[in-house]
């Protein structure tokens, strides 16, 4: 068996995929590595790219004939896995193939996760921001109260996970559509175990162009039907879900949305939460009280005051006085207030 998988979910990033396959490939001709690409439905030229690969034997490909959602196609790569580690990448980055040997020695001392760093055009690693040079490790939950557990698990280079920690084929369908099914994955199997940190800065991302951004955006959208604030909800259904089960309680930190930000979970529910009620949406009480207890879990009584008040919202016109207050109130509340004097 090989001991790593790098795991591609792809869509409609024909040209991006091809850049990828074409450096990473004859890479890991002789490292015991293989590439996994699930097609989730592509309408343009990424048949044919695959097809220009098909050759390669340490490539494995499959193609869902529509779009499945985001979710099901990472699902589905979990469900295949066929490696002792799974590393999932985004089709649009860039692997620095030449750490790729150090990469596998590291996962020859059989680590229970291994993170995994990255490095952008605009500044220093994320390794050299956070100052982990001499860090050799970490606890998961030090990790997710430091940095999020969006912020740490959310980019999908992040990560390499041992395959048998993760759950048996069909068993993160329940996960499906909340656009974060990797994230909750990751923090289901990873409690109370210790990650390895590889400081060599293996993958490379780029700022992304006011074009691409739209373009990014467009892709969730097609992929959620439109579905950004429920997705919302449910992610706050599996982050209560998360909460409960962990055996330590990481504390407030894990709702940090980004690295180097302190602009928390909370502040994204609150908006997704109005944006339902103006439209005269409806949630289930389990949701709405999954949200009213993520507003208890931060030191910031605002959000509670937001959440109680966000039934007013319902049905009224965005140009409502009533709705211009509770907004005003939401960017008063701040992207840092919220955790202050608790690092």
């Amino acid at each position: 068996m090989p001991i790593l998988e790098i795991a591609i979910p792809t869509w409609n990033r024909a040209r991006k995929l091809d850049s990828l396959l074409a450096s990473l490939l004859p890479a890991i001709a002789e490292l015991p590595i293989i590439v996994s690409i699930s097609d989730n439905g592509s309408t343009d030229e990424t048949d044919r790219v695959v097809e220009k690969f098909s050759h390669h034997e340490k490539l494995r490909a499959k193609r869902h004939m529509s779009n499945v959602g985001f979710d099901r196609n990472v699902a589905s790569l979990i469900d295949s896995r066929a490696a002792s580690y799974v590393w999932f990448i985004g089709d649009d980055d860039e692997v620095a193939v030449e750490h790729l040997p150090a990469l596998v020695r590291r996962l020859e001392s059989f680590p229970d996760a291994l993170w995994t760093n990255i490095a952008n055009s605009s500044g220093p690693s994320i390794s050299d921001r956070r100052g982990w040079s001499s860090e050799s490790s970490i606890d998961f939950e030090q990790l997710v109260q430091k940095y999020g557990l969006i912020g740490s698990c959310g980019g999908l280079a992040h990560i390499v996970c041992r395959s048998s920690l993760l759950g048996a084929p069909g068993s993160y369908g329940r996960l499906a559509g909340c656009n974060y099914l990797h994230v909750f994955a990751l923090a289901e199997c990873l409690a109370g175990r210790r990650v390895e940190l590889f400081h060599d800065p293996i993958t490379r991302v780029r700022e992304r162009t006011v074009v691409e951004t739209e373009a990014y955006v467009e892709r969730w959208e097609m992929t959620d039907a439109g579905s950004w604030d429920y997705s919302v909800m449910q992610q706050a259904e599996l982050f209560c879900t998360w909460l409960a089960a962990s055996s330590r309680n990481p504390g407030p930190g894990c709702f940090r949305m980004y690295d180097g930000m302190q602009y928390p979970f909370q502040l994204l529910c609150l908006k997704a939460l109005a944006n339902i009620l103006l439209s005269g949406g409806s949630l289930e009480i389990g949701t709405r009280n999954a949200v009213r207890s993520l507003m208890l879990a931060v030191p910031n009584k605002r959000f509670q005051m937001l959440e109680a008040a966000a039934d007013t919202l319902r049905g009224q016109s965005r140009e409502s006085d009533d709705v211009r207050a509770w907004w005003k109130q939401y960017r008063e509340a701040g992207h840092c207030e919220w955790y202050r004097n608790m690092d």
